[in-house]
């Protein structure tokens, strides 16, 4: 998901986000649901005998729970482009700030890999220097090229390769 917002004090900011079809809520929702058929049925087989059913309902129930939290986990991936007059700054992040990068305007661009076939966006990357920092690497084609599109829109020299 790419989010443009214009303010006062920095510039323009794009927000980039991963696509959730669930909140964390709607994940424990499906979980808690999900266990309580399991178990159910578990215990029912366990009260016919079989009781070796249960732990492997257990095994079962942990992994989906460890499941749904590593997809929600890298879901949680968020990214904001600052654009200031003389400066961009690129911060990553899930729940907080992991890293910054500071790159000057005059001598950034931005190169988009786009395949020869279709002409899709593939990886779209700020280049500063010597330095190459991906941007939007969790978003779909679509988002991409929305994020080429607002890069463009605001005077950043686009550099295409095709693969």
């Amino acid at each position: 998901m790419v989010v443009v917002e214009q303010s006062k004090q920095v510039g323009q900011e794009i927000w980039l986000r991963s696509n959730q079809s669930l909140s964390w809520r709607g994940n424990l929702q499906v979980f808690g649901g999900l266990a309580v058929l399991s178990l159910l049925i578990a215990v029912g087989f366990a009260l016919v005998g079989a009781w070796v059913v249960l732990p492997f309902a257990g095994i079962e129930l942990a992994c989906l729970a460890i499941a749904l939290y590593y997809t929600a986990w890298q879901a949680s991936r968020q990214q904001r482009i600052w654009l200031t007059i003389d400066q961009i700054c690129v911060e990553k992040g899930r729940r907080r700030l992991e890293q910054r990068y500071v790159l000057q305007r005059e001598w950034t661009t931005v190169q988009v890999f786009r395949s020869a076939h279709g002409g899709s966006v593939g990886e779209v990357s700020l280049c500063y220097r010597n330095q190459i920092i991906p941007v939007g690497e969790f978003l779909n084609q679509a988002d991409r090229a929305l994020l080429v599109e607002h890069l463009k829109q605001n005077g950043l020299s686009i550099e295409i390769h095709h693969t």
